[in-house]
């Protein structure tokens, strides 16, 4: 039986209440364990199971994932958009 959501799923839905959309490489930090990759991984799929969340993946050069709040429809043309303003949000 559920508690709730785990750790990594409330660190996933309190940065989507900042922001509509983010790459999932930001949750990870620098100097992530394998451990803690499959464990926000595992996060990600459940709440988008759940309909909590939507996510896009890409891959243009590197692979990336993007993860959005379910309401909101992201195209791949709009990961221009979130990059400009994750690095004015992200100093």
């Amino acid at each position: 039986m559920s508690k709730g959501p785990g750790t990594h799923q409330r660190l996933i839905l309190s940065e989507l209440a900042v922001w509509d959309a983010f790459y999932f490489d930001h949750l990870l930090g620098r100097g992530y364990t394998k451990a803690r990759y499959n464990a926000l991984l595992r996060a990600v799929v459940k709440l988008e199971k759940a309909g909590k969340i939507g996510v896009l993946h890409f891959a243009f050069g590197n692979r990336k994932t993007v993860i959005h709040r379910a309401e909101i429809s992201f195209t791949k043309e709009d990961r221009r958009a979130l990059r400009r303003a994750l690095d004015r949000g992200r100093a």
